[in-house]
């Protein structure tokens, strides 16, 4: 109840700064006129069909009467509300993109297509009266001629959908949009700039140095996109805790299954979950078309949805579409081309990747995370004796790191991991005393011990530049957001690409509802939903993660002192740590 009040209060607030308070009643003009409309064909048709029936057939008043009648009132609503409805379509999109500037923070000034009902009714009728002569003023009709009319006077190829940008979101996006039931009509093209292939019948020897801890909400997603099953049965690894622990004390943090069945991630090869997608498109979409090595060189991007958006290849080809989908990366062309506000700022830290060969008790089926000065270091479980490194540094230590013979990388590695030489002595006494409080039922004392890294597997060191980026609006007339172009965080906390996977599930939902109403799919008025309910998911996640990379970035006593006891008390209230991570396990 309190989120749901902080809520409401930031909504109104919102919409009290931005449109202001009469911004509850925008478009109530065309509101109104519709709504006469309809109210005036209803009640006359009622009332006249019902008295012509009582005197002329001489019928008894009664729910045959009544039926007939409001059968009769129903048509005639439907009639006269249908070219009411389009005019009201327009005129509230049109408002709505008058607000982008404010709302949506787009730098763009939207073009006044119509100066009121009655001029919007007019152009209608003058310009697009030829390309609705099969629907006459109905609202799907209406769009779907005129855009054909469109298409048809130009020479290049058309598309309702473009998925610029493969890889883990983009395959994920394409591959849902071909099995939804609700887009069967919708043809998609996958613009790929790299050659994607099939996955292999059996997993190479190496495992790859990039791979993703899938949690449980994108399992779910790849269980409904039909590759789950292809993967578990190519090469994952169960994660079933997680812990962390701090370098400055002795304070950890611990995870579990909130179920006992359940998982905290799975850790898999992204090249594996492409490859299967990429599979999975071929097998069950027919509807979406694929291009390997196809840069974008330009994005035209209309300012109303009289017009389609325009992809132009670095060929020279050109396609036009409905809408455009930005899955290509943090330096998005389709960001630039929206022309939307974006925050960004650089970490200067780099990400440190390999395949380590290592020695564990038991299966090696928990991951690690030691908080360094530098920045974590994370142990990714991959098989009974294989961990994926992801080693966050600066980008000087970085290069240097990278520079080191495999015994002096992997020495360097163990001692960084175990080491106690920044231990705080204070800091663990402190501990040590809320430990004996009543309210910790188990004491604070030595944790279990990372896995001993032994070698590298091949020399698999790569380094990758860590930042910090999101779009203040993932929508635009005919384009939107998705993944890495829409939002970047920092990896420390697994959630990067789980962030773009949850975009698709919500991404995927918004349009299928679009297509089924008979909108638009490039219509900002259903895209503005895809992006409040994935902002509302994404930036507190993106906030945490980045608090607490700056958070453990420091060995300053009070601050170690404050979080250390923080991590410690968290860590014993299980019901929480439940909840959070039930959050960030459920699909939305």
């Amino acid at each position: 109840m309190g989120f749901f009040l902080v809520s409401l209060f930031a909504f109104y607030a919102y919409i009290f700064f931005c449109p202001g308070f009469f911004g509850l009643w925008l478009g109530w003009i065309p509101n109104c006129q519709r709504a006469a409309l309809l109210n005036m064909a209803d009640i006359a048709t009622y009332d006249f069909v019902k008295h012509k029936l009582l005197a002329k057939f001489n019928l008894p008043d009664n729910w045959v009467t009544h039926a007939i009648s409001s059968a009769c009132a129903g048509l005639s609503a439907a009639i006269v509300s249908l070219p009411s409805d389009v005019v009201k379509t327009r005129m509230m999109d049109q408002i709505r993109h008058e607000l982008d500037a404010k709302m949506a923070h787009t730098k763009n000034v939207h073009i006044q297509l119509y100066n009121g009902c009655i001029d919007c009714f007019v152009k209608i009728i003058r310009h697009e009266e030829s390309h609705r002569k099969l629907v006459d003023l109905m609202l799907l009709g209406c769009r779907s001629c005129h855009l054909g009319a469109v298409r048809h006077a130009s020479t290049s190829q058309y598309y309702d959908a473009i998925v610029v940008g493969g890889g883990l979101v983009g395959n994920a996006i394409a591959c849902a949009m071909g099995q939804n039931s609700k887009l069967s009509s919708k043809r998609v093209l996958l613009l790929e700039g790299g050659n994607t292939s099939s996955l292999p019948k059996s997993p190479p020897e190496h495992y790859s140095n990039r791979v993703s801890a899938v949690g449980p909400a994108s399992i779910h997603l790849f269980r409904k996109l039909g590759i789950w099953d292809r993967l578990h049965d190519y090469r994952v690894k169960k994660v079933n805790r997680l812990r962390v622990i701090d370098n400055c004390s002795r304070a950890e943090l611990e995870f579990d299954p909130p179920l006992k069945d359940q998982e905290i991630a799975y850790i898999i090869e992204n090249n594996a979950i492409i490859g299967a997608l990429y599979d999975r498109i071929k097998e069950t979409c027919p509807t979406v078309e694929v291009r390997t090595g196809a840069t974008v060189k330009h994005c035209n991007l209309p300012p109303s949805l009289n017009d389609v958006a325009t992809i132009e290849l670095d060929s020279g080809e050109k396609i036009e579409t409905s809408l455009v989908i930005g899955a290509d990366g943090a330096r998005s062309r389709i960001r630039q081309s929206m022309n939307v506000d974006y925050t960004s700022f650089n970490y200067h830290q780099s990400g440190v990747v390999a395949t380590l060969v290592v020695e564990t008790p038991g299966e090696n089926d928990v991951a690690w995370q030691r908080f360094c000065r530098a920045g974590p270091i994370a142990y990714l479980p991959l098989s009974r004796t294989l961990s994926s490194l992801v080693w966050t540094t600066s980008t000087e230590d970085a290069q240097r790191l990278l520079s080191l013979t495999k015994d002096e990388f992997v020495d360097e590695l163990n001692h960084s991991m175990f080491t106690e030489e920044d231990q705080n002595d204070c800091v663990n006494k402190s501990l040590f005393m809320l430990s004996k409080l009543p309210l910790i039922s188990k004491e604070i004392g030595p944790t279990p011990q990372p896995p001993h890294v032994v070698s590298l597997q091949g020399d698999s060191r790569a380094s990758f530049p860590l930042g910090f980026g999101h779009s203040h609006t993932y929508v635009h007339t005919r384009a939107v957001l998705i993944g890495d172009a829409a939002h970047r965080t920092h990896p420390l906390a697994g959630q990067g690409v789980n962030l773009g996977w949850h975009d698709v599930m919500i991404l995927d939902r918004v349009l299928g509802r679009a297509a089924s109403d008979g909108a638009d799919i490039g219509s900002v008025t259903y895209l503005r939903e895809y992006d409040s309910e994935a902002q509302r998911h994404n930036l507190p996640v993106m906030v945490s993660c980045d608090w607490l990379n700056r958070l453990y970035r420091t060995n300053a006593a009070p601050v170690v002192m404050l979080r250390s006891l923080g991590l410690a008390a968290f860590n014993r209230l299980t019901p929480i740590k439940d909840f959070l991570v039930s959050q960030l396990s459920t699909p939305h």
